[in-house]
């Protein structure tokens, strides 16, 4: 049988899989209730002493909404899942960093 192709190109997919090796996900797609597990040991520890109030570590303003852990290193750039890089942030805080690093990273690692 001749192998599937990429969902996204027409080179083959790895075996077991619908994409291919550069469209594959290295890493388990993070969403909700899809998180890996060193995620959420992360978020767990981080929010374990958060209060309704407590100020956000992007933009120190109280949190009483939805809140999320976040990393005040970010994984891109050599941060880790360390209780001491966490930081109680608004989720919406939390989402909107996420393509200023991937420019940051894209300027400062061109190879990555």
């Amino acid at each position: 049988m001749p192998p599937r192709q990429c969902l996204y190109c027409p080179r083959p997919a790895v075996q077991g899989r619908s994409r291919c090796g550069v469209h594959g996900r290295s890493t388990p797609r993070r969403g909700p209730g899809n998180h890996d597990s060193r995620q959420k040991a992360f978020r767990k520890q981080v929010l374990k002493d958060f209060t309704p109030g407590d100020p956000c570590g992007k933009c120190g303003l109280p949190i009483y909404g939805p809140v999320d852990a976040g990393h005040i290193i970010p994984l891109g750039l050599g941060g880790g899942y360390e209780a001491t890089n966490g930081q109680a942030e608004h989720a919406a805080c939390n989402r909107s960093e996420g393509a200023r690093v991937r420019a940051r990273q894209a300027r400062f690692f061109p190879g990555r």
